[in-house]
Formats: structure tokens, C-alpha cells, sequence
């Protein structure tokens, strides 16, 4: 019970950060729209690159939140 009230309010608490990145990021958008996309499933870096038009490395970029690559 206590476990889940703490999940709660910690999803509660990244939520606005996830919006924020989403909105500000077009890589990020398409990335979370892909893998949303292919759900289950995983996908290599690469492939993820591929179907998004970008480079591998913008694609680490976006998942890791690096501010410099």
C-alpha cells in the first residue's frame, strides 16, 4: 500500500519533466512515437535512427537527456 502511494507520486513528479522534453525536442518525439509504435518490442539504436531520419548518436542523445553529445 505505502509502495504504491510512492509510485504514484513519483510518476505524479516526472510527468511535467517528460511533457517539457517532448515539447522541446523533435528527435524525442519521434523516438517515444516509434517506440510506442513497435511496443513490446525493444529496437537497436541503429534501427531507431533509421525509421527516425537521424544519426545514432542524436538518438543516445535524446534517450540519455545528454545536453552535449
Amino acid at each position: 500500500m505505502q509502495e504504491e502511494i510512492i509510485e504514484e507520486l513519483s510518476v505524479q513528479t516526472r510527468r511535467p519533466l517528460v511533457m517539457r522534453a517532448l515539447r522541446r525536442s523533435i528527435v524525442r518525439r519521434k523516438i517515444a512515437n516509434y517506440l510506442f509504435d513497435i511496443s513490446p518490442s525493444a529496437s537497436y539504436t541503429s534501427e531507431i535512427a533509421h525509421h527516425v531520419k537521424t544519426t545514432p548518436t542524436n538518438v543516445l542523445g535524446a534517450i540519455r537527456g545528454m545536453e552535449s553529445r
